[in-house]
């Protein structure tokens, strides 16, 4: 292959470069929706600053550290950790080490730890294991934070982790479920923040916009991807008041984060089976006199997670979910009574039509009045129709002014049917309820069968 000239490997050689810096500094500016950040100030005894002071952020589960420096200020700050319990440990010559272990990060969270450190040898160790983060001062966003405990032990109806949006105060559920609504069968996402509709949410998933493109829910979930409940560690739900790097809806901000791999491999398989044995029926199908409608959901999968080739810098989590449902939904519509698939529809016949405070004529077909009156729900024979003879054509065709004229079928009964017509109606089936209309019930089995498959490598370059 011919080799480029040396200005243009020059010019290919800085694009390049460009392109690498960009990329890291989109990593390193990637915004807080689904890590958390730590600050705080080292000081001692007396309230002096420490500067120059080292802070270590030990993640527990993986052995993944990371590292900063204490400011001339004595602050000291961690951006993008992940959700994880973490063992923090400050030193500085001079003074003592100080650990904190045990302290547990959320998605999203702001967090603050202030270190009060004590004279004495680095070589020796303060363990601190009474105290808590402090209250979160560093932002005035409001929300919640559902954790991995919650979505793994509250009884879900339709495995499903949105329903657990409601648990957040100031949210109220909008599952857009069928008729007893299944994981997958049902819109799921919906949930209305201090009464905003639930398509003015923001979803985040794993830091990336996780909204679907939607104006009326077509794709029947607000979200593009649902992992399933099995595939998500924790998710935060902020209602009002949130910043810059999260806001951009009227509505709340939904950031949710999937599990992850550790040192340890864990994993679960499931099978979740519901039938309708212990279902009560449902109010419409119970007020029909019909029986419960046939229900049966099979939702079973697994997953696992841990090291992948070396401990401490890779790790992998993969979940597998899959779904089949068999719903029986209670649809009611309008069927022909026998005596109109015989043409007779001398019942529907009503009141007089009147436009303008005026009854309408029928007319003959040479226009001429025929002395009748059309009345609600009157059929004509398309075989008579004639030109009307009267039409004006400097006017609009109207009641009054039709272009063209047909007579009624006597007594409102069609005679004459065509047989292929014929074939055609004896095919619907027969009333069930009383009535002319709404007077059919049915209850189709609905077929939903769905796969879920969620994968996660985490990697640490350096």
């Amino acid at each position: 292959m011919k080799s480029l000239p040396p200005s243009r490997r020059k010019v290919f050689r800085s694009l390049f470069l460009f392109g690498l810096i960009l990329f890291a500094n989109q990593l390193g500016a990637r915004a807080q929706v689904d890590t958390a950040s730590l600050t705080g100030l080292v000081a001692d005894a007396n309230g002096a600053v420490v500067a120059g002071a080292r802070v270590v952020a030990l993640n527990q589960e993986t052995n993944i550290s990371a590292e900063t420096v204490a400011g001339e200020d004595g602050y000291y700050t961690f951006t993008n950790l992940r959700p994880a319990v973490y063992i923090i440990t400050v030193e500085q010559a001079g003074f003592k080490r100080e650990v904190r272990p045990d302290m547990r990060l959320s998605v999203g969270q702001r967090a603050r730890l202030d270190f009060t450190v004590t004279v004495g040898q680095v070589t020796e160790t303060v363990t601190v294991t009474a105290e808590s983060l402090q209250l979160q001062r560093e932002e005035a966003s409001l929300g919640n934070v559902v954790d991995n405990r919650r979505i793994t032990t509250l009884p879900l109806l339709q495995r499903s982790w949105d329903d657990l949006l409601p648990q957040v105060a100031g949210t109220q559920g909008d599952p857009y479920t069928e008729q007893a609504g299944g994981t997958a069968s049902g819109r799921t996402g919906g949930v209305n923040i201090h009464g905003v509709r639930s398509l003015m949410n923001n979803f985040i998933l794993d830091g990336q916009d996780n909204n679907s493109i939607s104006t009326n829910v077509q794709e029947l979930s607000t979200q593009v991807s649902r992992p399933s409940v099995d595939a998500i560690g924790e998710f935060k739900v902020i209602t009002s008041q949130y910043s810059a790097d999260t806001g951009r809806a009227a509505g709340g901000v939904i950031s949710v984060t999937t599990k992850s791999g550790t040192n340890e491999f864990h994993g679960i398989l499931y099978e979740y089976h519901r039938n309708k044995v212990f279902d009560a029926n449902d109010f419409f199908s119970n007020r029909l006199g019909r029986s419960r409608p046939q229900r049966i959901q099979n939702q079973f999968g697994g997953n696992i997670g841990g090291p992948l080739f070396v401990r401490d810098r890779a790790f992998f989590f993969a979940d597998y979910e899959g779904t089949r449902i068999r719903q029986g939904v209670l649809r009611i519509a309008t069927v022909p009574l026998a005596i109109e698939k015989a043409g007779n529809f001398s019942a529907n016949l009503g009141n007089e039509i009147l436009v303008g405070g005026q009854r309408v004529p029928i007319l003959n077909p040479n226009g001429t009045p025929s002395g009748q009156f059309v009345r609600q729900g009157q059929l004509f024979d398309p075989r008579t129709q004639v030109a009307n003879p009267l039409f004006n054509a400097s006017q609009a065709a109207s009641a009054f002014n039709p272009r063209f004229i047909r007579q009624p079928f006597a007594g409102n009964i069609i005679t004459n049917i065509d047989p292929v017509a014929a074939r055609l109606s004896a095919l619907y089936p027969s009333p069930t309820l009383t009535g002319r209309s709404n007077n059919f019930a049915r209850t189709p089995s609905l077929s939903d069968d769905q796969e879920r498959f969620t994968t996660r490598i985490d990697y640490k370059i350096s």
